[in-house]
């Protein structure tokens, strides 16, 4: 065979190698790397939509922990400064604490607000339905404890922290037995406050 006639066959065969890759990448590899495009767009687009539906699920998540927040807030306002006098509950408090401190309570006096500041009160009660603002009221409690010095020292204390608002307003006390015996009686008068709706 000559030498001309092995290029044309050479060349006939590079040829037709060309047109079957040709035909092989226009068949085969295009489709495939369509497919391979669209699934690549549609992961990404899926992902977008994933971290958009998180952050709006961390939104939802922090707007309900701020409202359980405020609930739990409101809870708490409402023991330090209850909506009612609740007196028993502001009694049974402060015999608790005396007791909690060693102190025996003896006795209690309750004072309500007379009615003369209630009708000094109503006299407001147009510009009190358009405030925001609620008064504060208190009931005066009289109690009478007995029990050592630093006892009711821890008692005052107490008194101070505890979680319903109470006000110290006056302190009396006179030794009880024996003068070198560390034992008094103490009258206290307290002011409990509460939220005057």
């Amino acid at each position: 065979m000559k030498q001309s006639v092995k290029r044309m066959i050479s060349a006939i065969v590079s040829l037709l190698l060309l047109v079957g890759a040709f035909v092989v990448f226009v068949n085969y590899v295009q489709p495939a790397y369509t497919d391979v495009s669209d699934t690549n767009a549609r992961i990404l687009s899926e992902e977008a939509f994933l971290n958009e539906q998180t952050n709006i699920i961390k939104k939802v998540e922090e707007a309900t922990g701020s409202y359980e927040q405020g609930i739990d807030a409101r809870k708490q306002i409402a023991l330090a400064l209850p909506a009612a006098p609740e007196i028993a509950s502001a009694i049974h408090q402060l015999g608790g604490i005396a007791q909690i401190n060693n102190l025996i309570p003896h006795s209690f006096a309750v004072t309500l607000p007379t009615a003369a500041s209630q009708g000094a009160r109503a006299a407001d009660d147009l510009q009190k339905k358009f405030s925001t603002d609620r008064p504060v009221s208190s009931v005066t409690i009289r109690m009478e404890l007995a029990g050592s010095y630093e006892d009711f020292k821890r008692f005052l204390g107490n008194v101070e922290t505890n979680i319903r608002i109470f006000d110290v307003k006056a302190i009396s006390f006179q030794p009880v037995g024996k003068p070198t015996q560390n034992l008094y009686s103490y009258t206290l008068t307290v002011a409990a406050y509460y939220q005057n709706q």
